[in-house]
């Protein structure tokens, strides 16, 4: 294919090897490039500008990138509306009178983990990336499995932290041996218009189906069975503008039990 000859009012507009449109006349080349609201062109051939209509539609199949850079690489003076990906926090995220990541799913697994022993097993410890929170972000956990006693009459205790800080501590009621149930967890962390304060509140269910001994059942956010401690309420003066670790870990008070999880599910709402 012949190169063009370009006369002295006439141009060519061609994307180079990046993709990035050049506009090149009989004088020279120059890249067009992104400002608000426009198409501008500067340098060698001048300053011309290409406007853009209200609400453009864009053609094609494939895809629009977006910016894409670290939390250092923001526009200095953010306006509403903007939108990027943040390389730092792995997040798409919106300014709205502050950074939000956009909702999504943090972190997910199928993959099971089995608590045989008197040593606390992790059933999640996920690093959440800094600035996630944001001042407004909730970090939803959901997670559930089944519970199995061999021999003896035992319990479990629950641990869930953010940022090395405990925020509920519980022990359930006893189940003896031969009995299996199953369990899930669901518990809420919320920034409280604060990107250094959170609290957290969820429920625990150890179903009834499987004839245990005493307190098995839902707690609701209240003190009943099957926790002696507290209920899921907590709260924390950690800084999210830091990545801190969200944790839920459980310990069995007899070995001779055994705790699977099946799943779970971080999500930023």
């Amino acid at each position: 294919m012949s190169t063009p000859v370009l006369g002295s009012n006439s141009f060519l507009v061609t994307p180079d090897v990046n993709g990035v449109l050049v506009l090149t006349t009989a004088t020279g080349a120059q890249a067009l490039t992104g400002t608000t609201n426009q198409i501008a062109i500067s340098g060698t051939l001048g300053s011309p500008i290409i406007g853009l209509a209200n609400n453009p539609i864009l053609p094609g199949l494939a895809s629009l990138t977006l910016p894409v850079g670290a939390t250092a690489d923001r526009p200095v003076t953010p306006t509403t509306g903007m939108l990027r990906f943040n390389t730092t926090t792995g997040q798409y995220e919106v300014y709205d009178t502050a950074w939000l990541s956009l909702s999504g799913i943090l972190d997910k697994s199928t993959v099971q983990v089995t608590q045989t022993s008197l040593v606390a097993a992790n059933l999640i410890s996920y690093s959440v990336p800094a600035n996630t929170l944001g001042t407004a972000g909730i970090l939803r956990f959901k997670t559930g499995g089944t519970w199995a006693r061999t021999a003896g009459t035992g319990a479990l205790t629950f641990t869930i932290s953010y940022g090395g800080t405990n925020l509920w501590v519980g022990t359930s009621g006893t189940m003896t041996t031969g009995n299996t149930t199953a369990w899930t967890i669901e518990v809420d962390l919320i920034a409280n218009n604060s990107a250094t304060a959170q609290t957290m509140s969820g429920i625990i269910t150890i179903n009834t189906t499987a004839a245990p001994t005493t307190g098995i059942g839902g707690i609701p956010n209240s003190n009943t069975s099957p926790f002696t401690a507290s209920p899921i309420a907590g709260s924390s003066a950690v800084a999210s503008t830091s990545a801190q670790t969200f944790q839920v870990s459980v310990v069995a008070t007899l070995a001779t039990s055994t705790l699977i999880k099946y799943f779970h599910t971080l999500e930023l709402l």
